[in-house]
């Protein structure tokens, strides 16, 4: 789900800190729990982060097809309240988690 492209790094002790498309992050490896999503890493000063790291996304446990799944409601119109009546988006429970709709949850911070 990462571009690296858009990456940059977020150490802001780094001399390239926030600059993107310079040529200092690359995949370091994956992580997760099914090894799926990028692990980078900034040549410049040697932190390691996640490709999602400054995004909603950063921390969340579900899968990257749930999140397009949620983003694709979204631009439909559906609120955060809908995605509560749409079982696909929670396999294997009978309700979405008890904090709510994962985007609300970093929404309201």
């Amino acid at each position: 789900m990462s571009e690296i492209g858009s990456a940059f790094c977020p150490n802001e002790n780094c001399k390239d800190y926030g600059l993107r498309n310079h040529g200092n992050i690359t995949v370091r490896g994956k992580y997760g729990k099914d090894k799926t999503r990028d692990l980078l890493y900034c040549k410049t000063c040697g932190k390691r982060f996640a490709s999602t790291r400054g995004t909603a996304f950063f921390g969340l446990h579900i899968s990257d097809e749930t999140i397009g799944q949620i983003i694709h409601h979204a631009a439909e119109g559906v609120g955060p309240d809908g995605h509560f009546k749409m079982p696909h988006l929670w396999p294997g429970q009978n309700a979405p988690p008890p904090y709510g709709c994962p985007i609300e949850k970093h929404a309201r911070g």
